[in-house]
């Protein structure tokens, strides 16, 4: 098999050809279905660097085919990257939900394969120039016969008396080749001397899919093959994986002239666009962007320093477009975010000063950058305004055309708008015209490009400074060609550029285009029930399980559910991020009264553990007269020692006792003998404390 492509666009792959043009038939509105790959960039790039056409013979051995079941169960990978989504898509994480749904396209691809075909291919591709043959009759009736005869001899093919192409044909295809490439898919390793019979002999030993077919991704999202993930989110997670998958054709797609005769060709189009239009100038004066703070009552000052949000005009110095030209909204995104703590204090027990927790404050600032286009019937000098030279990522998910890097041409200054986009722009229109891309505005998916219409109309500029929101079409003039400048917040942001001879590959730009929001869920929704269906969340095996039904849906249930949702899947993230402000204000007060309580209770505590030591050290009634007794006693002997000596009889066995209860009075009986050792005022406080901590012990001992 032989064929001619008059045009680069018209290669398709040899071993995936089949899948490639249902994903043109699904993506219609795109159409770059295989035009990303690796095999399609490397024969593009021959052909456009030398303007040759291109010639393809073939011969296909299919020995095997595969096709898969209905109704097939997709990997677990993919599953658990499937649940990861419908997680976020509960808690209302969008950007999170977003940036998961480009992962799976970065690592899964936009397809799922349901059909290979087993076996191995020989090809000889043909690079040539048409305007070296003039005579056309050859070139339409047996250019294409040479082709497969010629690849047959170089085989080792005898096709004898099968064609009418003479010698002198296939050495007129000859002269015409301006480079050849033989490639084998499958079987042994091809030698500088192929030839057919060999490599037919051990094909079968190194078989390969020689073509594919396939479905896109999102297909297959459905209650049979995921049914293990609520039913209410099945048809969100569904939008959210297609979406995934157009982004990244929309952020591959170059809409422009792909006309190699014409002087506004464009080398890494990829979808044709207006190759003539009236010669215009159109004249572009720089970029400014404003910067509004959430929480500027924090003290963060997260607008101020250098790249930090605020651009002024490069032209102006100002946040306005110079006279004569009007700003249009170019993006509106969140810029940096900040989070500040500090300790909170109160005044306790009149003097004190009591810590009363942490507490802090979140801000983020909110970025929105302006482009400043031309008024309509303006007159602006012929120098005015700025020349354009590409832009480049901070991090590296695409680079300068130009340079290919992160960097600027020569005489070109980086400009930061968004989070991390670095335009390049000179006010030196002369010396940076060698860099210089003819350039004819931006457009978004909320704004238009005024400049694509002759007669356009744009709503007047307001006075708060912010641009005038653009009522034209969201496309490029003609001639120039269509190219993302980034996706943000999942839109993309198309610069109009023309002329980039110096290029013949595209830069693939692969997901995910921004980064995601890891914000913590410090009460991440557990449980569904919405529209008669009950689902819980398993955080450990993350899985989703189906707990049954439990009536209508206006029926209210599962109200002290920890992170339950209401009756309906939209408001299920809403009512479950109002849950935990109203716990955390119940828990607040939940612990003041839980703190006074306990502070009552230990005064309460410590008043009766006094009281009964207080009651336990005071002596009794019956002690107390012991000791008025004892210093009686006391003060009779130092009377009698004062007066002059006599002799003193023994006591008599009938001497009275101290108490009558005999045990107390054995126990405190020997105190006696020591009183004559207080002679003063002082021995005397001295052994009334001593007499009556022993009094204490001793009682304590005795009734122990």
């Amino acid at each position: 098999m032989s064929q001619v492509m008059e045009h680069f666009n018209n290669f398709t792959s040899s071993v995936s050809a089949s899948v490639n043009i249902g994903a043109n038939g699904i993506l219609g509105a795109i159409g770059i279905g295989g035009k990303l790959s690796e095999e399609f960039q490397m024969v593009k790039s021959v052909a456009v660097q030398n303007r040759l056409q291109i010639g393809r013979s073939q011969l296909r051995y299919r020995m095997y085919s595969s096709k898969l079941q209905p109704d097939f169960k997709l990997s677990v990978a993919l599953t658990n990257r499937l649940t990861d989504i419908v997680s976020a898509l509960v808690n209302n994480r969008t950007k999170l939900a977003r940036y998961l749904s480009d992962l799976i396209v970065r690592d899964f691809g936009t397809h799922v394969i349901t059909s290979v075909e087993a076996g191995g291919i020989l090809e000889k591709l043909d690079f040539f120039r048409s305007d070296s043959i003039t005579d056309r009759n050859f070139m339409e009736n047996k250019f294409s016969a040479s082709m497969s005869v010629k690849f047959h001899q170089i085989l080792g093919v005898d096709v004898g008396g099968s064609t009418t192409v003479t010698k002198e044909d296939i050495d007129k295809y000859t002269k015409s080749v301006r480079k050849m490439m033989m490639r084998s898919f499958g079987g042994p390793i091809l030698g500088p001397s192929p030839k057919l019979a060999d490599w037919m002999k051990y094909l079968h030993e190194n078989l390969v899919p020689i073509d594919r077919e396939g479905e896109p991704l999102y297909s297959v999202i459905s209650r049979r093959s995921l049914p293990n993930l609520p039913m209410t989110h099945l048809m969100q997670l569904r939008k959210e994986t297609e979406d995934a998958v157009m982004r990244y054709y929309k952020a591959n797609t170059v809409k422009g002239c792909m006309d190699p005769n014409s002087q506004n060709f464009d080398p890494i189009a990829n979808v044709g666009g207006q190759c003539e239009a009236p010669a215009s100038n159109f004249s572009f004066a720089g970029v400014y962007q404003q910067c509004w703070e959430s929480n500027p009552g924090a003290g963060m000052k997260l607008c101020s320093g250098d790249g930090n949000g605020l651009l002024p005009n490069p032209i102006t110095g100002k946040l306005t477009c110079p006279t004569g030209y009007e700003p249009i909204q170019l993006l509106s995104t969140i810029g940096r975010t900040g989070k500040r703590c500090w300790e909170k204090t109160r005044r306790c027990w009149l003097v004190f000063t009591c810590n009363d927790g942490v507490e802090c404050a979140d801000s983020h600032t909110v970025v929105t950058a302006y482009w400043c286009a031309a008024r309509r019937g303006a007159k602006l000098n012929q120098n005015s305004g700025m020349v354009y030279a590409g832009a480049y990522a901070a991090d590296g998910r695409f680079v300068n055309e130009i340079t290919q890097g992160k960097s600027c041409p020569e005489y070109f200054r980086p400009y930061k708008i968004g989070r991390d986009i670095y335009l390049c722009l000179s006010l030196d229109l002369d010396a940076a015209s060698r860099y210089r891309i003819p350039f004819a505005g931006f457009f978004a998916c909320n704004s238009g490009n005024p400049l694509s219409e002759m007669n356009r109309r744009l709503v007047a500029y307001s006075s708060s400074g912010n641009g005038a929101k653009s009522t034209s079409p969201k496309r490029c003039p003609d001639s120039f060609s269509q190219v993302t400048l980034d996706t943000i917040d999942g839109c993309a942001i198309m610069q109009c550029v023309k002329g980039r001879s110096g290029l013949s590959r595209l830069h693939i730009r692969r997901p995910p285009f921004e980064e995601p929001d890891y914000e913590l869920i410090e009460h991440p929704v557990t449980r569904i029930e919405s529209h008669g269906w009950r689902w819980a969340y398993n955080a450990t095996k993350n899985i989703w399980r189906f707990l049954g039904f439990y009536g209508s849906s206006s029926e209210e249930v599962g109200s002290s559910s920890v992170g339950s949702s209401s009756s309906s899947s939209s408001s299920s993230s809403s009512s479950n991020q109002a849950t935990p402000n109203s716990r955390d204000s119940g828990s607040d007060t939940s612990t003041a009264i839980l703190a006074i309580v306990s502070c009552l209770a230990a005064i309460a505590a410590i008043g009766l553990i006094v009281l009964l030591v207080r009651k336990r050290a005071s002596p009794g009634p019956r002690i107390r007269r012991v000791l008025r007794d004892l210093r009686s006693r006391r003060r009779q002997g130092r009377q009698q020692s004062s007066a002059p000596y006599r002799e003193v009889p023994p006591p008599d066995e009938s001497t009275q006792p101290l108490t009558e209860d005999g045990q107390v009075n054995n126990s405190y009986g020997s105190l006696e003998a020591d009183e004559v050792s207080c002679d003063d005022e002082d021995d005397e406080v001295v052994m009334d404390d001593e007499l009556a901590s022993s009094v204490l012990r001793r009682s304590n001992a005795a009734s122990v």
